[in-house]
Parts: structure tokens; C-alpha cells; sequence
């Protein structure tokens, strides 16, 4: 006698996986939610139009141009709705979610409409029901190129996506982007300056004395460019 699992109770459900601890930035996280029924079993499959949802919950705040960048205090609720799981594998459903901005955020799953976990809210802060996952910056962009203007008194470096420009504006000293060694090589007494034609593009106006040529190694403060992140209008 084989005896079958039986029906989804949200209630006993838990999420599983890395993507409950770990994230990166405006890049697809998967986890899973273990679908068990009132006895504690994995169920093998779920009923006609069920379906799991997760949201990733976090908090931002106005910047001066009225978009919204993540912030732990911030006095807006901000939701990323994640991807919709219908089917089971050996008790496990696959999700997975997005978020534009890294951050500390609340994962919530339903079923349906229903939360998944236990009702006492004592077990579900940061656990394996609402985890908290750390979003971090998405990965450096990649320089597709890097050349000379015809005058040689400008480097212009494209890269392949947009950058988040280092969170600089206008014209800034190139000593912001690069570290001392190569800013020297831009100047002689770091008067280069930089600016972004656009989030994929680098001007680089060359100062006195500089002696950068080609194939020389330009080398990047760690920390400041990164891929863009999307604000929330």
C-alpha cells in the first residue's frame, strides 16, 4: 500500500536554499519553499491553481530627486515581487526574486494568499519561514574598451553595462575612481579630471606630465564603481 502525502498546509511550509541569506543586487536569487502538508510531509504535488508567491520587503527614503534608494529607516515600504512556483519536485518548489538595491529585506512566501509558517510571529522573524536575506552590490562592470582620442589629451573607456558612475556627478578628480599609482600616470601632479558621458562611458581628460601609454594598467579603487542600480520612482 502506497500512501500519498497530502494537501499543502502553508502553515507547515519553510523556505530552503542559499537565497535565504544571499543576494546580489537586480540579479535573479533562487531558493525553495518545502511544501509539506498538516503531518509534516513533503507533498509530491500541488493542487489544480496552486501556486507559491514570495515578496522581498524592505524599507527607502526620498533622495533630492524625488527617486528612492534603500534605507533601514526609511519612511517607505518598498516591494520586489518575486517569481511564481507551481511545481513540486521531491517536496520542493523553486522561486526566486529580485532586488533593484542592495539592503537588508524581509522574504515573505504565500500560498495563494496565505502566509507560509507557523502563526506564532515569535518563530517567523529572520527564520526559515521570513528569512532576511543581505542583498550586496551587483558585480564590477567589464571594459570592453579603452582608447585614446585622436589628440591623446583624452582616455575614453566604455564599459559593457551601465555603472552606477561611482555615485559621482559633473567633472571630479580622477584620484576618486583610481588609486595613486595610476592617477599619477594621468597626471604627474594628479590634475586629471573624469567624467561620465553616460552610465556606460568614462572621459578621462589627461592632466600635466602624464605618462600613461597604451597597454599600461589602469587600477581601480576597490569599492566604488559597480554595475547600476535601479531607484524606485
Amino acid at each position: 500500500v502506497y500512501v500519498n502525502a497530502g494537501v499543502v498546509d502553508p502553515s507547515m511550509c519553510n523556505f530552503a536554499g542559499s537565497g535565504i541569506a544571499f543576494g546580489i543586487a537586480n540579479t535573479w536569487t533562487t531558493l525553495s519553499i518545502v511544501a509539506r502538508d498538516r503531518f509534516g510531509n513533503k507533498v509530491q504535488n500541488l493542487q489544480e491553481n496552486e501556486t507559491f508567491i514570495v515578496y522581498l520587503i524592505g524599507r527607502a527614503e526620498a533622495t533630492s530627486t524625488n527617486l528612492y534608494l534603500y534605507h533601514p529607516e526609511g519612511n517607505q515600504k518598498i516591494v520586489f515581487k518575486g517569481d511564481v512556483g507551481s511545481s513540486v519536485e521531491n517536496g520542493y518548489v523553486s522561486v526566486k526574486y529580485k532586488a533593484h538595491m542592495p539592503g537588508v529585506y524581509t522574504l515573505n512566501g504565500y500560498l495563494g494568499s496565505i502566509d507560509i509558517g507557523p502563526k506564532n510571529p515569535a518563530q517567523l522573524n529572520c527564520s526559515i519561514y521570513n528569512p532576511c536575506p543581505q542583498i550586496v552590490h551587483a558585480a564590477s562592470p567589464s571594459i570592453q574598451s579603452c582608447t585614446f582620442s585622436d589628440s591623446v589629451g583624452h582616455i575614453y573607456i566604455e564599459f559593457d553595462k551601465d555603472t552606477n558612475r561611482g555615485g559621482l556627478q559633473g567633472v571630479f578628480s580622477c584620484s576618486k575612481l583610481f588609486d595613486d599609482g595610476t592617477t599619477l600616470t594621468l597626471s604627474a601632479d594628479k590634475s586629471s579630471t573624469c567624467s561620465f558621458v553616460d552610465a556606460a562611458k568614462l572621459d578621462i581628460v589627461l592632466g600635466y606630465g602624464a605618462t600613461i601609454s597604451v597597454n599600461d594598467d589602469l587600477t581601480w579603487k576597490s569599492g566604488i564603481l559597480y554595475l547600476k542600480e535601479l531607484c524606485l520612482p
